[in-house]
């Protein structure tokens, strides 16, 4: 996800300061995944949808942006719940 988000920031699709917010928010449950607490992963990516919804609000993000990462934090909240 940190890639793609990086990727959109370049083709302008994010906003760098929802990039550095998103990959913030990426980095601290990335130390959840490594110490597979299913629970604190899950609920750390329910609050990145929030940021997403707030960033597509605010229009910080594209549309393509948006639905892309939205499907990827769907699927891993699923993969983790």
């Amino acid at each position: 996800m940190k890639q793609n988000i990086g990727a959109f920031q370049q083709s302008g699709d994010i906003e760098k300061d929802a990039e550095r917010k998103l990959l913030l928010h990426l980095t601290a449950v990335e130390q959840f995944e490594g110490k597979k607490v299913a629970d604190k992963v899950a609920k750390h990516m329910q609050g990145f949808q929030l940021l997403l919804d707030q960033y597509k609000d605010a229009a910080g993000l594209s549309d393509k942006a948006y639905q892309a990462l939205s499907s990827d934090t769907t699927d891993m909240i699923a993969q983790w719940d």
